[in-house]
């Protein structure tokens, strides 16, 4: 069902922190209860989560867009919808017990921190972090960055470049079995990033922490893979 969609010509100055001068900009609040769970999207431009005080969603750009949401699969949706190309930068926060389901755009950076959940993030081109949640499920993009810090990890997970560097910051009490492989790029992990050290070669290494029971799978397809331990 779909919950709402709306519209407007706000005029404010700056774009949520970014370079441009907003002619459309909005905020909306977002209705959430316990345990919900929140996915956002954007066509084209970056995204941000983080933790807030309360659900809400704000989003800017240089031309006039509508911010819909629906509820499927348990969870709530909340999507950028525009009639032109240019991009539409999203700040989205949420409460605790609110967990992210996932967050995506076709092209820009996409930055997540200190939110429940195991997310799924997504972008077609740009640089990607992730830090402070429950987990990943997946964190993906075809060019840029990746920098991915792992407190615990309920189930497996894929962590993917296909043009950037891979850079896995692994908690010390983590149980999981990490492979990370590089095409075109170095490998960085020492033998003291894992308890057992697995397996290891040019451009190749996988080790296990704890138990194990759990799989992170990384790689690159032009970069550096780097592996630490907090």
């Amino acid at each position: 069902m779909d919950e709402g969609s709306e519209r407007g010509e706000a005029s404010v100055s700056g774009c949520l922190h970014h370079p441009c001068v907003a002619l459309d900009s909005r905020t909306r609040e977002l209705s959430v209860a316990t345990n919900d769970r929140v996915s956002v999207h954007t066509p084209d431009g970056a995204v941000s989560v983080e933790r807030g005080g309360d659900a809400r969603v704000a989003a800017a750009s240089r031309d006039p867009f509508s911010i819909r949401t629906w509820r499927e699969d348990g969870g709530l949706n909340v999507a950028v919808e525009r009639d032109h190309d240019r991009r539409v930068y999203v700040e989205l926060t949420l409460p605790a017990g609110v967990s992210l389901g996932s967050a995506s755009t076709g092209c820009g950076a996409v930055s997540v921190e200190g939110v429940a959940g195991t997310p799924v993030v997504e972008t077609g081109r740009g640089n990607v972090s992730v830090r402070g949640t429950d987990g990943v499920a997946a964190v993906r993009t075809g060019s840029g960055d990746v920098d991915v810090s792992i407190c615990r990890l309920p189930d497996h997970a894929t962590v993917e470049t296909a043009d950037g560097d891979a850079t896995l910051t692994l908690a010390d009490d983590l149980d999981a079995t990490v492979e990370l492989s590089v095409q075109g790029g170095d490998v960085a992990a020492s033998p003291q990033t894992f308890d057992e050290l697995a397996a290891k070669s040019a451009g190749y290494v996988r080790g296990v922490l704890g138990d194990g029971d759990a799989w992170l799978t990384a790689k690159t397809g032009g970069g550096d893979g780097i592996a630490r331990r907090t």
